[in-house]
């Protein structure tokens, strides 16, 4: 057996902006075994909201010394200057800190990171993949770039099935795959004795069925489809509110907003932003959707389904691995608005309904997807490769 006490593993990463991927990271790694492993974060562009909460907890994270303003107004004008300098930097906390392992968070970690772990002479490294790889057809050189750092690769993970066939497709072989679903900390969620008041701060009266979708504000995530979806359902339900949270990152909620006003439903929209009590939100609602174009795997529907939300979600990728249809919610098809309308609808007339997918959904949650399942996951990822680069060594 491999010695892997105190090994050091350093995850790069953009930033640690609130999100999935950087929310996952600020849970999980803060709960592995410190005797085994010791961890240090490095984000690329700029430390983000979250690296307060991590180096909280313990762990050092490293970044250039700037702000989020500041990357974002010299990234318009110089960002290859940028990039370079951060690459220079890491280079540097390679060759002096030496980790035994390298974990690559999100395409462009991997592509800078890969580049600096082949001048630095790393040869345990991670890739976790967090989505699909429609984003490659846009951009063919760094898709070319990726595949060629797969071969340097000691594991790739995937938090979906349907991300573990991208990998696979691309060239990893099964040996080097992994599958690791997301998991989160269940407790966070149990807090139905907030749902009233809750309910009253946003002027929603008791009786009124929530429907809620937790995503930021990207064409992809389907809001004009659930918002054409919303009419549909009107036909059939009459007292409900849609709850939206989740940043405007793309600036279409003035559209979004003007789409619900022609289609006659905006008095039943609130688009809450982004949000720091969304386990209470969440508590307080009834439904949850995600009705995605694409995705990985998503942390919002697994909070859902911890909050006791049955859910309605678009058929794409791992949306159909957490919600088990007609078991835990309803899945359909992508950008079909009538058939998300139709299972909408279907839930809210029918509460009894509910409870059975909210209740299987909590256990499903508990039994699948807990926090202490993802962080067992991570720490056997780490033995595992530090296993196999010791043997070919």
């Amino acid at each position: 057996m491999t010695d892997i006490t105190s090994k050091l593993v350093l995850i790069i990463i953009g930033s640690l902006d609130l999100g999935g991927t950087e929310k996952h990271i600020t849970e999980t790694v803060a709960e592995l075994n410190r005797d085994l492993y010791r961890i240090v974060v490095y984000t690329l562009c700029y430390p983000g909201d979250l690296a307060e909460q991590l180096a909280a907890k313990g762990i050092q994270v490293l970044s250039m010394p700037w702000t989020k303003q500041q990357w974002q107004a010299a990234w318009r004008l110089k960002r290859g200057l940028l990039l370079l300098r951060s690459a220079w930097q890491l280079v540097k906390i390679m060759r002096q800190a030496k980790p035994d392992i390298v974990h690559y968070y999100l395409p462009m970690s991997y592509l800078i990171g890969g580049l600096c772990a082949k001048w630095s002479a790393c040869h345990c490294q991670i890739m976790s993949r967090r989505s699909l790889n429609t984003y490659q057809a846009k951009h063919r050189a760094l898709a070319w770039l990726e595949k060629k750092w797969h071969r340097q690769l000691t594991y790739a993970t995937g938090n979906s099935q349907a991300v573990i066939d991208d990998l696979n497709a691309e060239g990893i072989n099964s040996e080097r795959l992994l599958l690791m679903y997301n998991g989160i900390d269940v407790t966070k969620y149990d807090l139905r004795a907030e749902r009233n008041a809750i309910r009253s701060q946003q002027y929603v009266a008791a009786d009124t069925v929530v429907i809620t979708i937790v995503a930021n504000l990207i064409p992809y995530k389907g809001h004009r489809d659930l918002l054409a979806a919303m009419s549909y359902a009107t036909k059939i339900i009459s007292n409900w509110t849609l709850w939206c949270i989740g940043h405007d990152t793309s600036h279409i909620q003035a559209s979004l907003i003007a789409y619900a006003n022609q289609l006659g439903i905006d008095h039943h929209i609130q688009f809450l932003g982004q949000r720091d009590d969304i386990p209470a939100l969440l508590n307080a609602s009834d439904i949850g959707v995600l009705c995605s174009h694409e995705e990985g795997f998503s942390n919002s529907i697994l909070e859902s389904m911890a909050a006791g939300l049955p859910m309605v979600v678009t058929d794409v990728g791992g949306n159909a691995e957490a919600v088990l249809h007609n078991k835990t919610g309803l899945v359909v098809p992508a950008k079909q608005s009538r058939e998300l309308g139709r299972a909408i609808a279907e839930l809210a007339l029918d509460a009894s309904l509910r409870k059975v997918f909210a209740d299987a959904g909590r256990m499903r949650i508990k039994a699948e997807f807990s926090l202490e399942q993802s962080v067992k996951a991570y720490e056997l990822l780490y033995h595992l490769a530090l296993e196999q680069v010791a043997t070919r060594t």
